[in-house]
């Protein structure tokens, strides 16, 4: 093909004329960079369909999202599966931050601070200028357990409060399985006695019992308890250490964690799959409860999707030993665990060659049913899932996989390979995690899969090309079938 059919496909493209285009492209005309160009100039989204699949090729070198025209176009890229939050590696911006219309640019943003929201202020200021009192977000005490007062206590759904120092604060998790395992007792004991008789029995027998409690005064909440004696770097410390490092990609708070994602730009590729772009996920509990730990992590770069390997076979602990910050944040700069990362490509190559089992489609399966809230949300997801695997249940002949004898699940492959498992996965989390309870649970079960050896390992092998999306236009689904209904 020369120069002149790939202008006439230029000229058809910038006239709308939809049927010349196909014509043109069943002609076997090569698709270059400028008629991309010109394709998603044109705001149709009809044009931009017949070049969709050559456009999610670039990634990630470009990501035409950002060069949508209108916010109607880039709803319908999402839709289609382009990420809010990955930057073309050229540019090394964000959607949002290359795209030159405002209000694209607006929706790109909203968009992407939906699946990113930010750390809150570690130093929120009542005030300004001098004398302006600091309230802090996070403050941690010493106290005896007589200062700790449980109030508004509910024995039948076993929930209370802590009244310290004249402020309430709500108890979570954290707290009640910190000092759960200080008393060296499990916490169902909150299920048999309320807070207030708990509390009163530790006073009466052990008076002399000292604690250091975390509160978090945004969100009103008491955090965990640790030996009172024990030293905790402040989280403002951690938070400035980590948004300095030039490898932080985001940062976010949650249940008692700091988490930094950082990016260390070193890549590898799996044939068949995709490259790979090695990150490290940096988890900081401000109350000290545990100690920080290094998770590695990996992004898909075909898919944009990201996974954390929430598993002790890929995590490091370390342990800070001044409240300067200076140990952490040299601990942090110097942080490298080559083997674990090898380690994680020989598995993920692995995963990739090796059919999935019955027993490991039901794993998956079941995890999502529980992490999916909306039924007719998972009914889409589960449909997927079972496409890509090959619909098991007819190969099989069952109404159910759960008939299927269990000794015989680990024994029985489906269509797709362990990589698609875990890859569709990192995709629920990564694209669609509004839709899940507990999102990290999903990078659990990644961590937990790729640690331990597959079902089928070394015996069904596939060389089978992998997908690069599995969920797309999942929303636009869910909203045909809300208008239908």
């Amino acid at each position: 093909m020369d120069n002149s059919n790939t202008n006439l496909l230029i000229f058809a493209i910038q006239e709308e004329r939809i049927d010349t285009i196909r014509f043109i492209l069943k002609c076997g005309v090569p698709v270059g960079e400028d008629i991309l160009q010109t394709a998603i100039e044109t705001d149709n989204a009809e044009i931009i369909e017949l070049f969709v699949d050559r456009m999610k090729t670039e990634l990630p070198v470009r990501n035409f999202l950002a060069e949508a025209k209108s916010v109607e176009t880039a709803k319908w890229l999402i839709e289609q599966g382009f990420p809010v939050d990955q930057p073309s590696s050229l540019s090394k911006l964000l959607p949002y931050e290359a795209s030159e219309i405002p209000e694209v640019a607006a929706y790109l943003k909203e968009r992407w601070l939906k699946l990113h929201p930010p750390l809150p202020a570690v130093i929120p200021h009542s005030g300004t200028g001098a004398g302006a009192e600091e309230e802090l977000q996070f403050s941690n005490s010493q106290m005896t357990i007589q200062e700790l007062h449980p109030v508004d206590c509910d024995p039948a759904k076993g929930t209370f409060s802590i009244e310290y120092n004249g402020e309430v604060f709500q108890v979570t998790k954290r707290f009640l399985s910190s000092f759960a395992r200080k008393l060296k007792v499990s916490t169902n004991i909150f299920r048999y006695f309320s807070g207030e008789e708990v509390f009163d029995r530790v006073a009466k027998y052990n008076p002399d019992l000292r604690l250091r409690a975390t509160f978090d005064h945004l969100t009103g909440e008491i955090l965990g308890v640790v030996d009172a004696n024990k030293k905790i770097l402040p989280p403002e410390i951690a938070h400035r250490i980590f948004a300095e490092d030039p490898r932080t990609q985001e940062l976010q708070y949650r249940d008692g964690i700091i988490s930094a994602w950082m990016v260390l730009d070193e890549n590898f590729s799996i044939d068949g799959d995709s490259d790979y772009s090695r990150r490290l996920t940096l988890h900081y509990p401000v109350d000290g409860v545990s100690l920080p730990s290094f998770y590695l992590a990996v992004e898909r770069l075909i898919c944009s999707n990201g996974a954390t390997m929430l598993t002790d076979a890929f995590r490091t602990e370390i342990e800070v030993n001044d409240n300067s910050g200076t140990h952490l944040s040299r601990l942090v700069s110097s942080f490298s665990n080559e083997h674990g990362f090898r380690t994680m490509q020989s598995r993920l190559r692995v995963a990739h060659e090796t059919r999935a089992s019955i027993h490991e489609l039901l794993v998956v399966q079941e995890l999502i049913q529980t992490l999916i809230t909306s039924k007719s949300m998972y009914s889409r997801v589960n449909e997927r899932l079972e496409q890509m695997a090959g619909d098991p249940c007819a190969q099989y002949e069952v109404t159910s996989l759960n008939n299927i004898n269990t000794k015989r699940r680990p024994l029985l492959p489906v269509q797709c390979s362990v990589s698609d498992l875990i890859n569709f996965c990192s995709e629920l989390a990564t694209h669609h995690g509004k839709e899940l309870s507990s999102p990290e649970r999903i990078d659990v079960l990644i961590g937990r899969m790729l640690s331990h050896e597959f079902d089928l390992e070394d015996m069904y092998h596939t060389r089978k090309t992998a997908q690069a999306f599995f969920l797309e236009n999942l929303e636009s689904a869910n909203l045909t079938e809300e208008f239908a209904g």
